[in-house]
């Protein structure tokens, strides 16, 4: 294999093939109302896997699962806390 073709490998990986993001569980509860991710894995495969892990601890600690998801995303929070709405008025 010629150098050249080497090269002409990496460009192609590097400019035209940008990484896609890893897979990640996002799984929202209410009590508390929160927004959870837990990851990063490889395959939605490992995702689902290790999925109801991360469910029976939450339910575990009082959380009520609303939804789960697996998804490919780049989460900036890994636990985010949705506001409670005031319903007295």
């Amino acid at each position: 294999m010629s150098i050249t073709f080497k090269i002409a490998e990496l460009l192609d990986l590097l400019v035209f093939h940008s990484p896609k993001p890893p897979y990640w569980i996002e799984i929202k509860t209410n009590n508390p109302t929160c927004v959870y991710y837990f990851g990063h894995f490889d395959s939605p495969l490992a995702a689902k896997l290790m999925e109801k892990g991360y469910i029976d601890d939450l339910i575990d600690e009082g959380a009520i699962v609303v939804s789960v998801k697996i998804k490919r995303c780049e989460p900036e929070q890994l636990t985010i806390i949705k506001a409670k709405k005031n319903t007295e008025e």
